[in-house]
């Protein structure tokens, strides 16, 4: 899969060089894509593979802002095939950044939805876990791998204070018999966000408490 990419980011480069009539190029590119999405969704517990898939949507991001920018918008068909990969790249880079513990702000709903759009027939399970007035936290299963996301469910704004809301989120300590703080975000309206997952290396934390408070402090 690894192999396939690179291959295909060379072959999206020369074609940088001509002019646009690369319906099989894009046809090549999705199919690509695909195997990258694939390969996360079919073992994302493997931390080594998803380092591998977060790699391959860096190489990809480039190439597919590039293809956007060239493309007409009366190649329809192109146009969004490319559209919708860029969202999926970007909510691939996204949650795999967020395993590898780098640190990753946010990324659109819409972003998400792609990826969503390919759950259940890898054999996905997502669920509600805790909410607040503004945020929802999903937890998102395959296997032995767990992942939380936020959503900030107030609607995108694009100036001012972006309808932030900061959120803290809690796990039981069973020694002082209270829940305990232990990540604190800001998120902006309309947007996803990664907060923590377990796999074959990273351990997994119970949520049990989610508090929010709208505006960027604590």
């Amino acid at each position: 899969m690894k192999k396939r990419i690179i291959n295909i980011v060379i072959i999206c480069f020369l074609a940088f060089q001509a002019s646009w009539a690369q319906s099989q190029l894009v046809s090549d590119l999705t199919n690509a894509v695909g195997d990258m999405a694939g390969s996360f969704l079919d073992n994302p517990y493997n931390h080594s593979n998803t380092k591998i898939v977060y790699e391959n949507t860096i190489r990809l991001k480039g190439v597919l802002d590039e293809l956007y920018r060239q493309v007409p918008r009366e190649a329809y068909q192109d146009y969004y095939a490319i559209l919708n990969m860029q969202k999926l790249q970007r909510s691939l880079e996204h949650i795999t950044a967020g395993i590898l513990e780098r640190s990753p702000a946010s990324v659109s709903a819409s972003d998400i939805e792609e990826f969503n759009s390919l759950l259940y027939s890898f054999g996905w399970k997502k669920e509600i876990i805790k909410y607040t007035e503004d945020i929802v936290l999903y937890e998102y299963s395959k296997d032995a791998f767990k992942m939380v996301l936020a959503e900030n469910t107030r609607p995108k704004k694009k100036d001012g204070d972006y309808n932030s809301v900061s959120y803290q989120c809690y796990e039981w300590s069973s020694r002082l018999k209270k829940h305990l703080a232990f990540t604190g975000r800001v998120l902006f309206g309309g947007n996803y966000q990664f907060v923590l997952c377990g796999d074959n290396v990273v351990k997994y934390t119970k949520i049990t408490k989610v508090t929010s408070k709208r505006g960027s402090s604590f």
